[in-house]
Parts: structure tokens; C-alpha cells; sequence
């Protein structure tokens, strides 16, 4: 016989213990940022999953303005999630070049961070190219290992 709903008993827990989230999986779907879609195959969307999923949303995250879309705000307009970047200020702008990176750097940072599989940002690259844009390039550290990503803007 199942025991009565009523009668479960749950334990909080107390001051003392921590209580921890478990990790979500890192799991997207794969998306063609030159093209601005996702990638289908036979009309299906690709699925992708760890270090791959990762670096889609580094870039994604890098590539999304924070306060400018909706989605990330509540009906007040404030902020639900530390989500984006604040960096569109900085791109194509006459600031001194150290400033604009130094700014890069300590914005991307401290977005990136954010994701608990990230633990630290470093080996900061930066190129400009007048047909291209800007590109960054920088290491992701993680528990796991360290990788490398690269970023158009």
C-alpha cells in the first residue's frame, strides 16, 4: 500500500547543512551564428552536448547584449538572470585601445563565470580587421580541462 501524501514527512534542512543545485547537463542545440539559424538534418535540429554546448553558449553569450531583449527581464523589466554582455559601447568606438580591451576582458569575464562549468578565463588574445571586425580569443578554464575559443564580433 502507497503511504497517504499527508502523512510523508520532508526535512528541511537546517542552517548548517548547504543545499546545492545539481549542475544542468550541457546540452543545446547547434547554431550557424553566420547564418543566424540552426543547423538542421533532414529537418531535425542537431543536438549537442558537453564541451561543444559550452563553447555555443560562451559565444552565444558573448554575442547577446544584456537589458536588450525582453526574454531575460520579468514584467518589471528587471533583470531575471545574469545573462549577456554589456560590451557594444566599447566595439568601434575612438576609446584608447588598452581601455577597450582591459573592458572586454573584465566584462566577458565576469559574464562567463557566471556558468558553473567555468572557472576562470585567461591567455587573452585581440585582432582587429577592418573587412572582418573584431576577433577575441581567450582560454576557458574548466574542472575538466582548459580550451580555447574564439569569438567575431
Amino acid at each position: 500500500m502507497l503511504p497517504r501524501v499527508t502523512e510523508l514527512q520532508f526535512e528541511a534542512p537546517t542552517d548548517e547543512e548547504e543545499v546545492q543545485e545539481a549542475p544542468q547537463p550541457l546540452v543545446s542545440f547547434l547554431f550557424d551564428f553566420k547564418k543566424g539559424d540552426f543547423v538542421k538534418d533532414d529537418g531535425k535540429l542537431i543536438r549537442i552536448t558537453g564541451k561543444e554546448a559550452l563553447k555555443q553558449w560562451i559565444e552565444k553569450t558573448i554575442r547577446t547584449e544584456r537589458y536588450r531583449y525582453r526574454i531575460y527581464l520579468d514584467d518589471q523589466g528587471n533583470e531575471v538572470e545574469e545573462y549577456g554582455t554589456t560590451i557594444e559601447d566599447l566595439i568601434g568606438t575612438n576609446y584608447p585601445r588598452s581601455f577597450v580591451e582591459a573592458e572586454l576582458e573584465r566584462e566577458i569575464t565576469e559574464s562567463l563565470t557566471n556558468h558553473y562549468a567555468i572557472n576562470n578565463i585567461q591567455n587573452w588574445r585581440f585582432e582587429r580587421d577592418d573587412s572582418t571586425g573584431a576577433m577575441i580569443s581567450f582560454e576557458v578554464v574548466t574542472d575538466d580541462e582548459v580550451f580555447e575559443q574564439e569569438v567575431t564580433l
